[in-house]
């Protein structure tokens, strides 16, 4: 569900100091960290393209 302009100026920003890929033919893993606190997203090849999408605009 895409945020609104308005939701995404209210939601709580945090930076990411460290990214990190990994991949697979199946799925690809985004590693995020901030200070001592990290996670990880698995997400399809479908949804990293768009991501890339986002990310190139």
């Amino acid at each position: 569900m895409p945020l609104s302009a308005e939701d995404f100026k209210n939601e709580p920003k945090e930076f990411c100091e460290s990214v990190q890929l990994a991949y697979t033919p199946e799925y690809f893993a985004v590693a995020m960290s901030s200070g001592g606190e990290g996670i990880i997203y698995a997400i399809t090849p479908q949804h990293a393209k768009r991501l890339s999408q986002y990310l190139a605009h």
